[in-house]
């Protein structure tokens, strides 16, 4: 094995969220760019969409190891070629100002996946399905039905998630390693070497986030038709999470502009109550938990005006 010297200013350091796809933008930026080291691996998602079994040349670093040693665990790797390191972070140890990374990598250059408002309910479900390993939505409706005493209809499940995702939102117990505290600590951060990448923008176009970052990095994107198909993959495997995200978008142009959109396609209850959350947080409607979800938004903007 070949040990890196940390210290070397041409490292990318990918920095990331839990269940905040940095596993995705490692290989990506390893892959399709012009000065990165390469390796042959063949790459795929899991049935949960992430992308943990991702090859990797040499060790993770996390914030617990700050006597790190970058050593090579791999053939045949041209260390000449920039290295691309990913930095797994928990939301008990952050480190919003890469204060404890600088002490190992202090001229890397990191790339930050950034939350913000609107990507916080799909880093949650990511969270909870690819770091965690576990089905929120079913724990949390066997709960439910265990306290009722039977199983809970969707307006109850609707009802039940909108006021527990609420509470998470509004903690702000500074010793409460919740996902909103948590979350919080990823925010840009304007420091030299950092470079934030919205989790909005990958959402919204990977391959043009993706392909930015590379030029944003000083290196060409290479073989752009690999990159796009992968993008599409990930962007299937991962529809689940980004359905209420995408449909939001859909309800605020709509809200603005006075239109016409389906609703019914919504099906999850737990996406519905993220909806109202949304609809409560942005415009301060609210409306009574109890009823069949809406057919449109023509029928929503009724209720409001109720």
């Amino acid at each position: 094995m070949h040990q890196i010297d940390t210290k070397r200013s041409d490292i990318i350091l990918v920095s990331y969220p839990p269940g905040g796809f940095g596993n995705f933008v490692y290989h990506c930026v390893s892959c399709f760019s012009s000065d990165t080291v390469k390796i042959n691996s063949q790459f795929q998602f899991s049935a949960s969409g992430h992308s943990h079994q991702s090859c990797k040349y040499i060790q993770v670093f996390g914030l617990v190891e700050l006597d790190y040693e970058a050593w090579i665990t791999v053939k045949d790797v041209d260390i000449n070629q920039r290295i691309v390191i990913l930095s797994d972070h928990t939301f008990a140890r952050p480190d919003p100002g890469y204060v404890d990374t600088r002490k190992v990598f202090p001229n890397a250059t990191i790339v930050r996946l950034c939350v913000d408002e609107d990507s916080k309910y799909v880093i949650f479900q990511t969270m909870q399905a690819k770091a965690k390993n576990l089905d929120f939505k079913r724990e949390f409706s066997d709960r439910l039905s265990q306290r009722l005493g039977r199983p809970a209809t969707q307006s109850e499940q609707r009802q039940a998630w909108l006021v527990d995702f609420n509470f998470h939102e509004n903690d702000h117990r500074p010793n409460q390693h919740n996902f909103a505290n948590g979350i919080r600590a990823w925010h840009p951060v304007h420091e030299p070497g950092v470079i934030n990448i919205s989790v909005c923008d990958l959402i919204d176009d990977p391959v043009m986030c993706l392909s930015d970052l590379i030029h944003t990095l000083g290196m060409q994107v290479v073989n752009l038709q690999d990159l796009q198909a992968l993008c599409a993959q990930w962007q299937q495997v991962n529809s689940e999470y980004f359905r209420a995200y995408s449909k939001w978008h859909e309800m605020e142009q709509a809200l603005q502009n006075g239109t016409n959109i389906v609703l019914d396609d919504i099906q999850c209850a737990f996406d519905q109550a993220y909806l109202l959350f949304r609809l409560r947080q942005n415009y301060g409607h609210r409306i009574s938990d109890e009823f069949e979800w809406f057919r449109d938004m023509d029928q929503m903007r009724e209720m409001i005006h109720e």
